[in-house]
C-alpha cells in the first residue's frame, strides 16, 4: 500500500465492517428473545431427537394442563365438551407413543386445542359435531346412528350438572375415529381393540341412561327417564400397612401393536415414581416379540414397543438420558407346559434392565397379559 493508499478513505472495507456490525446486534437481537410457547407437535420428520419428543410431549401436556386448570375453575369432568376434548388428547397421545407418522396426532390433538379454546371462552356447552379427519374413515355406520339418536333424544346437561349419557357418548365420538384411522392404515384386524372399545363405550351410554335419575326438560314419561336410584353405601376403609415395594421388570402387548394399554400404564407409572424417588438408576428398555413374522418385521415391532415405553416414561418426568432401548425382536418363551397363545402373550414384552437399583425386589408381572383375541 502506498503513502497515498493510505490517506484515501477505504468506503468498501467500512460498509463491510457497518454490515457485520449489524448483523451482530442483529443475532443479539435474536438471543435475548424469549422462546415462544409450542402450539403444536413438531412434524413428523424431526421427531428423531429426545430434545423435540420432549417439547412434543410437553404441548400435550400443557393441553391436559388447560383442562385441569378449567375443571379447577368449576367445569365439571363429566360434562361432554370436557371428556371429548380429553378423548381428543388421549387419542393423540396414544398415535404419538405408537409412533403413527400418517398425520393423524396433529388432527387429534388439534381437535382438543379447539374445544379447549372454545371452554376458555365460555362457551362449548352443547352437543358438537364430531369430523371424520382426514387421516381417518368413517366406519360403523351403526354406531354413528346411535350417536345421533342418542344427542336427539338425551339431553346434554348444563354447565353444572352433565347430562347422564354425555361422558360416554362423547368418548365414543372419538373412538369411531380413531377406529377408522386404523383401519385406513392397517386394516380390519388392527382396529379390532379400538372396536371393542367402541362397542364398551356404546354399553355404557345405554347403562348410564338407565341408572341415572332423568334430567332436562323433556316430558316425565319419556322412555329414557328412570327413577332415581338409591345411594350406595360408602366403601369401607381397607387403608392398612402395605407390604414391601415390589417393583415389575415387565410390560406387554397385544398382537402387533406397539400402543401402551391402560393396565400396562398403570405398572409404567408405579415404576416412574421409583425412577423419580432414585435419579441414580438408568434403565435399558428391551424389546420383544412373539415369533411369528419374519425377523425384519418383528425387529422393528421389538423397537417401536422399547421406543413407547421411553416416550410414555419421559411422559411422566423421567430424563431421556436415563433411558436407552434395545430391539431385541422374537422372544422363543422357553417355559413348557403353555399353550401357544400364552406363550405369544408373555412374549410380546418391553423388560426393564434397571443399573444401580437400591435394595427393592423386583418381578415378572403377568396382569396386563394380552392374549391373541
Amino acid at each position: 500500500m502506498t503513502c497515498e493508499d493510505r490517506h484515501k478513505p477505504h468506503w468498501p472495507l467500512a460498509l463491510a465492517c457497518a454490515a457485520v456490525l449489524a448483523l451482530s446486534a442483529c443475532a443479539r437481537t435474536i438471543d435475548v428473545q424469549d422462546p415462544k410457547t409450542p402450539t403444536g407437535v413438531e412434524p413428523v420428520k424431526s421427531r428423531i431427537t429426545d430434545q423435540v419428543i420432549a417439547a412434543d410431549l410437553s404441548y400435550i401436556q400443557s393441553l391436559r394442563a388447560r383442562l385441569k386448570k378449567l375443571n379447577d375453575a368449576g367445569r365439571p369432568l363429566d360434562e361432554y365438551s370436557m371428556c371429548k376434548a380429553q378423548a381428543w388428547v388421549d387419542f393423540g397421545y396414544s398415535e404419538y407413543t405408537d409412533n403413527d407418522r400418517g398425520g393423524i396426532v396433529e388432527e387429534a390433538l388439534a381437535q382438543a386445542a379447539g374445544l379447549i379454546e372454545k371452554m376458555e371462552a365460555g362457551g362449548a356447552y352443547g352437543y358438537s359435531d364430531t369430523p371424520v379427519t382426514p387421516h381417518s374413515q368413517r366406519l360403523r355406520e351403526d354406531l354413528w346412528t346411535f350417536i345421533a339418536d342418542t344427542k336427539e333424544k338425551v339431553p346434554v346437561g348444563s354447565k353444572d350438572e352433565p347430562g347422564c349419557s354425555a361422558c360416554a357418548l362423547a368418548k365414543l365420538e372419538v373412538q369411531l375415529v380413531w377406529i377408522g384411522n386404523e383401519y385406513r392404515d392397517l386394516g380390519w384386524r388392527h382396529a379390532d381393540s379400538e372396536i371393542r372399545a367402541a362397542e364398551r363405550y356404546q354399553r355404557t351410554v345405554i347403562d348410564d341412561i338407565a341408572s341415572c335419575p332423568y334430567r332436562g326438560p323433556k316430558a316425565p314419561d319419556s322412555p329414557l327417564s328412570c327413577p332415581p336410584v338409591e345411594p350406595q353405601k360408602a366403601c369401607p376403609d381397607v387403608s392398612g400397612p402395605r407390604g414391601p415395594l415390589v417393583l415389575p421388570v415387565t410390560v406387554h402387548f397385544a398382537f402387533d401393536r406397539s400402543a401402551i394399554a391402560n393396565k400396562s400404564g398403570a405398572i409404567l407409572s408405579r415404576i416412574a415414581d421409583v425412577l423419580r424417588e432414585h435419579p441414580e438408576v438408568r434403565v435399558t428398555l428391551v424389546g420383544n416379540t412373539d415369533v411369528r413374522g419374519t425377523t425384519e418385521y418383528n425387529k422393528g415391532l421389538s423397537r417401536r414397543r422399547a421406543e413407547a415405553v421411553k416416550v410414555y416414561l419421559m411422559a411422566a418426568g423421567i430424563e431421556g438420558e436415563r433411558l436407552s432401548t434395545k430391539a431385541a425382536g422374537e422372544y422363543p418363551w422357553p417355559e413348557q407346559g403353555l399353550k401357544p397363545i400364552d406363550a405369544y402373550a408373555r412374549a410380546r414384552r418391553v423388560t426393564f434392565v434397571f443399573e444401580n437399583l437400591p435394595d427393592i425386589k423386583t418381578e415378572q408381572q403377568l396382569i396386563d397379559l394380552q392374549p391373541d383375541h
